[in-house]
């Protein structure tokens, strides 16, 4: 699957899938705008995530797939997305951009690509975990820990360091199984929509092969909603 990555705003959806740098197109025409204008966000990645130290990485179309080529000692460094043009991206990177935000908002990532469960590690901290219960279930901080921040931020991690994410494959188009999973929960009306409840419907499909979890800074009350 190529690098792809789409931000979205109630004012704008930006969407990269090109061969520009990615990085740039985040800054200038993208994220930072998005935290300009105020707002809640959504930051959807759909990729490839891995971990190794110093080297290379380069993207090839061959046999009708696109191949990932790495250089580096594997899991000796932070992990890191790989776009389509081939440039290493760290969370540091994209927390950089994330913390200029000063105002009360909500920032929701969601990454559907393998190995991505500690991308914001030592970056981020993150003081609401949402695991299924078979997962270990949820955890939470004391009451008086203090907020450091007025933007909530939400990360959806479609897998943990080590595990492959999942694919659905209909009328010959692959789509990632936390994106097709996540497009059907919040179609069904009736139903509880919390954090939990996402996880949970996640976890139930996929936990054979990964283990989906939900990371916030602050808690996620009542339905869970991409865009509120």
């Amino acid at each position: 699957m190529q690098g792809s990555v789409k931000i979205k705003n109630r004012k704008r959806l930006l969407s990269h899938q090109g061969d520009d740098s990615f990085m740039n197109l985040l800054k200038l025409a993208g994220l930072f705008k998005a935290i300009s204008s105020g707002g809640n966000i959504v930051i959807y990645y759909s990729g490839h995530c891995s971990r190794r130290g110093p080297g290379t990485s380069t993207i090839t179309f061959r046999d009708g797939n696109w191949r990932y080529e790495e250089d580096g000692v594997e899991r000796a460094g932070p992990p890191y997305l790989i776009v389509s043009d081939a440039e290493r991206i760290y969370g540091e990177e994209i927390y950089a951009i994330l913390k200029e935000s000063r105002i009360e908002r909500i920032i929701t990532m969601v990454f559907d690509t393998c190995n991505v469960g500690t991308f914001f590690e030592n970056v981020i901290k993150f003081l609401y975990v949402y695991r299924a219960r078979d997962d270990g279930g949820s955890e939470a901080p004391s009451q008086d820990e203090a907020r450091g921040s007025r933007t909530q931020i939400i990360f959806v991690a479609a897998t943990r360091f080590g595990e492959n994410a999942g694919t659905f494959r209909e009328k010959n188009k692959e789509n990632g199984a936390v994106t097709v999973l996540m497009d059907e929960f919040f179609k069904v009306r009736g139903a509880s929509r919390s954090a939990q409840a996402l996880v949970e419907k996640l976890y139930n499909v996929c936990h054979t092969r990964q283990k989906p979890r939900i990371y916030s800074l602050f808690p996620i009350d009542g339905d869970f909603e991409l865009l509120p």
